[in-house]
């Protein structure tokens, strides 16, 4: 919490970012763990997360959360990124990147979940499910 214009390293073990506070923050997910930070009570607008090259990457957004956020996955063989956006205007301007050996899953639940959502690099498998309006 309050670490914005900063970078933030998660351990090297599988644990959970719970983010009361982390709007303007960069993440840097530890190679190799899973990686899994949850806005679902906070503000994570503006937040940069930089998936591990290996693990997984799973983001979950509630009401109101996570605009504009940037999540980067770097693309290597079996990386994979899960992203809920459960929330009236959850993920609103997000920018997903989805390189092509990488798998995503992105959910949209929710009034205006996901408006203006960009999804980038979509060559890999990409799973969408928007129960949204």
């Amino acid at each position: 919490n309050g670490c914005a214009n900063q970078m933030a390293v998660m351990p090297k073990a599988d644990e959970t970012l719970l983010c009361g506070g982390c709007s303007g923050c960069a993440v840097q997910c530890a190679d190799g763990y899973a990686c899994n930070i949850d806005c679902s009570n906070g503000n994570c607008d503006g937040m940069q997360v930089y998936c591990p090259v290996t693990g997984t990457c799973n983001v979950r957004c509630g009401d109101g959360t996570c605009g504009s956020m940037n999540i980067i996955q770097s693309g290597s063989p079996g990386a994979a990124t899960t992203v809920e956006c459960m929330g009236k205007e959850a993920c609103t301007s997000a920018t997903i990147d989805c390189p092509e050996t990488s798998s995503c899953a992105l959910t949209c639940g929710g009034d205006s979940a996901c408006d203006s959502l960009t999804l980038t690099g979509y060559h890999g498998a990409v799973a969408i499910d928007c129960t949204s309006d």
